[in-house]
């Protein structure tokens, strides 16, 4: 704790750099007399602890470009390298005191900025098509738990979805675990038939959070403002960002009706969830271990006889 904030003081040219808050391993907040409070995060795996950060950072400062309406993104200041962590690393950003997201014009409010997010990069197509993205991905990788994700540029959705995030998946499950009935799920009877979710709708892409879960989103103790933070942005398939939202308790129905006012569901939304959802469970899967294998074999179960038909 000591070295941590000498270090600190250092790097962020403070003199004073005060504790408050109940820390833990990972976060600990400060008052400071140059930033006033920050959050500070802590990771002391030397093979992504830096990585990780800086694409944390990378997607902050991206969100906050887009000025989204009743929603406040948190400051980004600075990546810290740890010596006393050998390769540790830490991120320092605008300290925000949330509440869960118990309110429900937040729930709405909330829904209609991740609505806009969505829809800005479709925007700057007709507004300003230099700014306009073409393809799916990002310009490196970010972190959804702490396996980085694969965004190498694809210009088909399809492509991506099944390569750079559900390929990727069961690729590190046969690596860590050699599971025979997913990739046999996966290789002879969902990826063949994908394409058969896709076939009548149109993808364009949109920037998403990446992870957004209830877990994400907050708001101020006052219910004044609503907040969204952990991104792992890429641009992709605006329905792929909801697809976790609906797996754990947090998000209400207003949500959806104020994200859905500006995004309708498209024929096969449900479906193609049940993808994206898939997504998710692999990655906890490979994240935590057996407790997400029969959630994530009943959906690879549930996917291949409904492909099937």
């Amino acid at each position: 704790m000591k070295d941590l904030e000498e270090i600190l003081k250092k790097e962020l040219d403070c003199k004073v750099m005060k504790p408050f808050g109940h820390g833990s391993g990972e976060f600990f907040s400060y008052d400071t007399d140059k930033y006033g409070k920050v959050f500070v995060k802590l990771s002391s795996n030397a093979d992504i602890a830096r990585p990780m950060f800086e694409a944390e950072m990378a997607s902050l400062n991206l969100l906050r470009e887009l000025n989204l309406p009743n929603v406040t993104i948190a400051k980004p200041y600075k990546i810290i390298d740890l010596p006393y962590m050998r390769g540790g690393a830490c991120l320092v950003l605008d300290y925000l005191f949330t509440e869960s997201l118990y309110s429900n014009e937040l729930q709405a409010k909330i829904g209609t900025a991740v609505a806009h997010m969505h829809l800005h990069n479709i925007r700057m197509k007709k507004e300003n098509p230099d700014k306009y993205v073409d393809k799916f991905g990002f310009n490196m990788s970010t972190y959804c738990g702490r396996i980085p994700q694969d965004n190498e540029w694809k210009k088909e959705w399809l492509d991506f979805i099944m390569n750079n995030r559900l390929g990727h998946q069961i690729d590190l499950l046969r690596t860590k675990l050699g599971h025979e009935e997913a990739a046999h799920l996966w290789d002879l009877k969902i990826k063949p038939n994908l394409h058969k979710l896709f076939e009548n709708v149109s993808v364009e892409p949109s920037l998403l959070h990446g992870d957004l879960w209830a877990g994400n989103v907050g708001m101020k103790v006052d219910e004044s403002e609503a907040y969204m933070y952990d991104p792992a942005v890429f641009y992709g398939h605006h329905e792929y960002d909801l697809a976790i939202s609906s797996m754990f308790p947090g998000f209400r129905q207003q949500f959806y009706d104020a994200y859905h006012a500006l995004i309708p569901k498209a024929p096969g939304f449900e479906d193609r969830q049940r993808v994206y959802q898939l997504f998710h469970y692999l990655n906890h899967w490979n994240h935590f271990g057996g407790g997400y294998k029969s959630s994530s074999l009943s959906i690879m179960r549930n996917l291949a006889s409904m492909l099937k038909a």
